[in-house]
């Protein structure tokens, strides 16, 4: 993997950590999971429907909630519906709302899994941005290990992702 001479791999392990760093910071900057992960969203009641989650949604493992008496109870997937297209969450039926959830931070719990099933269905727009944004590490190594930090998310990366960007706000 060695950047300029295939035959070096002495940096494998410096570029290996930067690929995932820089995944992670891509994938905050675009509110898309790109690797396969559960991940665990908090909500301070369910408020209007629908509740939108991180993209690309896999499957809802859980939903949870405190009620007004203070018990926490498991939302049934019979009481929601989970599309995998649209990335949200909404109650089962037409014209039905959510339970009541107590009125306090964190009252409702959704856990499930967003990403990629595997690498190569990763879009080949974000393997190149993260490519782009790892090379420009490289590129100011000496400025960064010097305490300096140069970086920024290039534009060519930036134009790149734009279009996995999720502008919805989710839950």
């Amino acid at each position: 993997m060695g950047i300029g001479n295939a035959g070096d791999n002495s940096r494998d392990l410096s570029i290996n950590s930067r690929i995932k760093a820089v995944t992670r910071w891509l994938e905050d900057l675009t509110g898309t999971k790109f690797c396969l992960q559960t991940v665990t969203a908090y909500g301070d009641g369910f408020g209007a429907s629908p509740i939108n989650l991180q993209p690309p949604l896999q499957a809802v493992i859980s939903v949870n909630y405190i009620d007004l008496n203070g018990i926490d109870q498991l939302l049934a997937s019979p009481g929601y519906l989970a599309s995998t297209v649209e990335n949200r969450l909404t109650p089962a039926y037409p014209n039905t709302c959510w339970p009541q959830a107590r009125c306090q931070d964190e009252s409702v719990r959704i856990v499930y899994t967003s990403g990629y099933a595997n690498a190569d269905l990763i879009p080949t727009e974000i393997k190149e941005a993260i490519m782009f944004t790892v090379a420009s590490y490289e590129q100011y190594q000496a400025a960064i290990e010097s305490g300096v930090r140069p970086m920024t998310v290039p534009f060519a990366a930036l134009q790149l992702i734009q279009y996995y960007r999720d502008m919805r706000g989710w839950f």
